[in-house]
């Protein structure tokens, strides 16, 4: 399968490019990670593969419209 047809099939089936769907799984684990407090947010992003805490809470801020610590501190509330 070449890389266009790869990426029309998934733009297909998911509504949006590689790229996108790859932040998106990234960042949807990032979200489970936040739940754990012993996680820190620098071990977070580089296993979530991104290259520091900077970069990822750009990311992350950008896509949720919260940093990763709001995240983690709204989590916390609403599990309670």
């Amino acid at each position: 399968m070449s890389h266009s047809q790869f990426h029309r099939k998934l733009e297909a089936l998911t509504g949006c490019s590689p790229n996108k769907f790859i932040r998106m799984i990234r960042l949807n684990r990032a979200k489970e990670l936040l739940k754990d407090p012993q996680n820190s947010i620098a071990n977070i992003s580089l296993d979530c593969g991104y290259n520091g805490p900077a970069y990822f809470s750009r990311v992350f801020k950008q896509e949720n419209n919260v940093t990763p610590q709001e995240w983690r501190s709204r989590s916390k509330i609403e599990s309670l």
